[in-house]
């Protein structure tokens, strides 16, 4: 018996322990921060996809620098064979060729047009993406100080139940001490139970008089529906 007082007193000290964790981690400032954390993460991913944009576009101007450069060589040489005054066939071949070129270039500068309207949409973007980002860090670092306060604030508490766990544990069996500790991991709460009548305290499942007599002869058993420890007073 002197095992259940020991492993009892453990587990109030224990419920107290996740009462102040719970409140930390359940506290206002702790959803804050959770969301202004939120919050940083996706200006971050939205400034990564504006500066992609802007890596594309960057690479479309180095192709179309190579397309302008290459075409410029080629009228510098049709205006050199226009120098000498071509005639028939030949005349309208470099004609046709210059006017290949001509309208190249006029695709050329529609194209470039609809991209002036891409660039400056990217610019406002990445502003935006900055300014919002610059604004979710600032929130979550306000909101994470104030989360940080509370919980230094409680482990104090924290450390102190601890350590009166700590020294409850050398009155405690190692198996049953075990046990409890499966239980505790599992969120089977609270591990340690009384006989409720015949009934387990715990999931209320009642138990036959041949488990009962058990019980109140070893003074602890473990349920056979949610595997708590019950005991009887």
């Amino acid at each position: 018996m002197a095992d259940i007082n020991a492993i009892l007193k453990y587990q109030e000290l224990d419920m107290q322990v996740l009462k102040a964790e719970a409140e930390v981690e359940k506290s206002a400032e702790r959803r804050a921060a959770v969301a202004s954390q939120a919050a940083l993460m996706q200006t971050k991913e939205q400034a990564a996809a504006v500066e992609k944009q802007a890596e594309e576009l960057i690479k479309f101007f180095e192709k179309t620098l190579a397309f302008y450069n290459e075409n410029v060589k080629k009228i510098d040489e049709l205006q050199k064979k226009f120098e000498q005054e071509p005639e028939g066939e030949e005349y309208e071949n470099y004609k046709s060729m210059l006017k290949k070129l001509m309208d190249s270039f006029g695709k050329l500068e529609q194209t470039l047009s609809g991209y002036d309207k891409s660039i400056k949409e990217a610019l406002a973007k990445f502003a935006a993406a900055k300014a919002a980002a610059k604004e979710a860090m600032g929130k979550f670092a306000e909101s994470r100080k104030v989360y940080d306060a509370l919980r230094q604030e409680k482990q104090p508490q924290i450390d102190e139940l601890k350590a009166k766990m700590a020294n409850l544990q050398k009155q405690i069996d190692k198996d049953l001490l075990a046990k409890y500790g499966v239980l505790r991991r599992d969120k089977t709460l609270p591990p340690v139970v009384a006989l409720m009548d015949k009934s387990c305290g715990g999931c209320r499942m009642e138990m036959s008089m041949a488990t009962v007599s058990e019980l109140k002869q070893k003074g602890a058993i473990e349920c056979d529906n949610c595997h708590r420890i019950i005991y009887t007073k």
